[in-house]
């Protein structure tokens, strides 16, 4: 059962800090990336909570 969508499981939120805090430490402030980094992260929960591979069509 996938819950609602902003409603994260304390595994769910446990994940969604830790690839919070890689990105950060990856981008180093510049804040470039961080709208890549929340779809990342995005589509990260998504596949957990349904067990899909997430991708997107090349155009």
């Amino acid at each position: 059962m996938v819950s609602e969508p902003n409603t994260l499981t304390p595994s769910e939120a446990a994940v969604e800090q830790t690839l919070r805090g890689w990105c950060a430490e990856l981008d180093t402030g510049r804040k470039f990336w961080w709208g890549d980094w929340t779809n990342l992260i995005s589509d990260v929960l998504v596949a957990m909570r349904t067990g899909e591979s997430v991708v997107y069509d090349e155009d």
